[in-house]
């Protein structure tokens, strides 16, 4: 799936375009600004955009989610 892979990707700190005609939303990463090419003329600016705090954001998303045992916690 997309969400695996962009997870490895961030993990293992390699770039990444998002080449789709599809409007999907993930979910996971509602708060972070992916690339994401539409056409080829979006994936040629994508590219050349050396900006990849994307990354860093997905890293830090997979340590701040809440842990089990407050997630149990506050359901009781």
């Amino acid at each position: 799936t997309w969400t695996t892979g962009i997870f490895e990707a961030a993990l293992l700190n390699i770039p990444f375009i998002i080449f789709t005609k599809e409007k999907e939303i993930i979910r996971a990463f509602s708060d972070i600004q992916l690339p994401v090419a539409n056409n080829l003329n979006d994936l040629c600016k994508l590219m050349k955009i050396k900006d990849l705090n994307y990354l860093s954001e997905i890293r830090e998303s997979l340590t701040e989610n809440i842990s089990l045992n407050s997630y149990l916690q506050t359901t009781i």
